[in-house]
């Protein structure tokens, strides 16, 4: 399997190379701003593949815009994301400077994540060598997006930009420096999905029961679906970001074996910091036990690990389209008046060997709708 490349398929490079050419003519109808670099920094809650393969997606759009002078390395782990940066600094072709420190991580600590606003804060009033925030995730993207800057805030990987408060609305993000990825009832569609090839009656739903907790799993979305689906959620409330992931893990554990207990029969599975293969194989063992089918919000990498299905790569295809969007300031445009709307995979993954486990053929329609099959 090719995890990422696989992604770079026929459709990616059209739209990827429509997209270039665009950039090529607004860079020619704003000839100043085309000789002067916009300086980046990149700020986030804490490591997670998810904005790992982000940055991935935005690397390679950015090589394709002749933005860079090499193809990015692939790189696999949560903390690559930081040495992805280094490999930026050092690659750009003069249009992008990614600043070398300006790596910001608060590593899933709140009073971290305060002491990153402060320490962004003071480089923008005392150093004033930023010219463009791109926040990660819900929390970086909540905290930079009300900071009192002129720098231009681009947001991506927050789970609803509009019901966290990031921007005013899909159309409108509320100021003129700040564009962030939005995604309208992305979440919502993925329940709805799974319900229509396996119609549960009480789903299995873990999130951290705080008001940035709720937003990160998007579960106004997931009510939203449950409520028109007419199904039970069953609940597990726990601590799903923490410095120390293999705390997570054990919580994530825990509730999966408290979800198969209390009789749910289908898991949507929810993004949490405990993502690297060994944890998440433990974490899903006693779903996969219990005979569960379960949907990965985040994605394939869950996929490979053991989860049935899910939509194939949607974080890639966010860092394509955070790309456009830098691309747009690059340009000269206003980032208010860039379109947010950001529409994610329709294609699905799915694990052969637990699909196998569960019993579960495929239908004909599912199968033509399937981009990726694992068999780990």
């Amino acid at each position: 399997m090719t995890p990422f490349f696989s992604c770079i398929a026929a459709r990616e490079r059209r739209a990827l190379t429509t997209l270039c050419l665009l950039v090529v003519c607004c860079l020619g109808a704003f000839p100043a701003l085309a000789g002067q670099p916009l300086r980046v920094i990149y700020v986030e809650g804490g490591p997670l593949d998810e904005y790992r393969q982000t940055l991935q997606g935005l690397a390679h759009t950015l090589r394709l815009a002749d933005c860079l002078t090499a193809q990015p390395p692939v790189l696999t782990n949560a903390d690559d994301a930081r040495s992805l940066w280094r490999w930026l600094g050092t690659h750009s072709d003069g249009k992008l400077q990614f600043l070398e420190d300006g790596f910001y991580s608060a590593k899933w600590d709140d009073n971290a994540l305060n002491d990153v606003r402060q320490a962004v804060q003071r480089r923008l009033e005392s150093r004033g060598d930023v010219d463009v925030i791109l926040a990660l995730g819900t929390r970086a993207g909540k905290i930079m997006a009300g900071l009192p800057t002129n720098a231009t805030v681009i947001v991506a990987s927050a789970t609803n930009a509009v019901e966290s408060g990031i921007v005013r609305s899909v159309e409108d993000s509320g100021k003129d420096n700040l564009a962030a990825l939005v995604s309208p009832w992305r979440f919502r569609r993925q329940v709805e999905f799974f319900h229509t090839i396996f119609p549960f009656k009480r789903l299995g739903v873990v999130y951290e029961d705080s008001p940035t907790g709720r937003n990160v799993v998007a579960l106004k979305e997931i009510e939203s679906a449950a409520e028109r689906l007419g199904v039970d959620l069953v609940r597990c409330r726990t601590l799903l970001h923490d410095d120390d992931s293999d705390i997570v893990a054990d919580n994530v554990e825990a509730c999966h074996k408290k979800l198969v207990e209390e009789k749910a029969d289908a898991v949507y599975l929810t993004v949490n910091v405990a993502m690297t293969p060994a944890q998440t194989r433990r974490t899903l063992a006693p779903l996969i036990q219990a005979g569960l089918p379960t949907f990965a919000q985040s994605g394939i990498n869950i996929v490979k690990c053991g989860a049935l299905v899910s939509f194939v790569d949607d974080s890639v295809e966010e860092g394509h389209a955070a790309a456009r969007l830098l691309l747009g300031v690059l340009a000269g445009v206003r980032p208010r008046t860039l379109s947010q709307l950001f529409q994610g995979s329709s294609l699905l993954a799915i694990n052969l060997r637990t699909a196998t486990h569960l019993g579960w053929n495929p239908s004909l329609e599912v199968l033509l709708s399937v981009d990726e099959f694992y068999d780990e």
